[in-house]
């Protein structure tokens, strides 16, 4: 277990315990656990890797101005209104943009 950033406060000696006993019955009853995830040392991140590139400067911009549009309209709806905002969205919005997404690029 690797320590967090500098500016975090320090775990308590119970929530250090807590973390080590997880990760201890993780790695004893599935110690293949962290090659299927891909998070050994020195891997590149699983969803970069299973692209098989690097993502394109357009599809980080692209990503960037949908995450800011979608900010704005959270942050523009009525205060009543962003429970479901939030629920449509990631219920019918996004799953039907990677359907579209897949589609388009002939993976489904």
């Amino acid at each position: 277990m690797t320590a967090g950033p500098a500016d975090e406060r320090p775990l308590s000696e119970d929530e250090r315990r807590a973390l080590l006993g997880i990760e201890a019955h993780v790695r004893d009853s599935d110690p293949e656990f962290p090659q299927r995830l891909g998070s050994a040392p020195g891997l590149r991140h699983p969803a970069l890797r299973q692209i098989g590139r690097r993502p394109r400067g357009w599809e980080i911009a692209a990503v960037t101005v949908l995450t800011s549009l979608y900010v704005a309209v959270l942050l523009l709806v009525p205060e009543h209104m962003v429970l479901e905002t939030v629920v449509l969205t990631q219920v019918v919005i996004v799953p039907a943009c990677c359907v579209l997404w897949a589609v388009r690029r002939g993976r489904v």
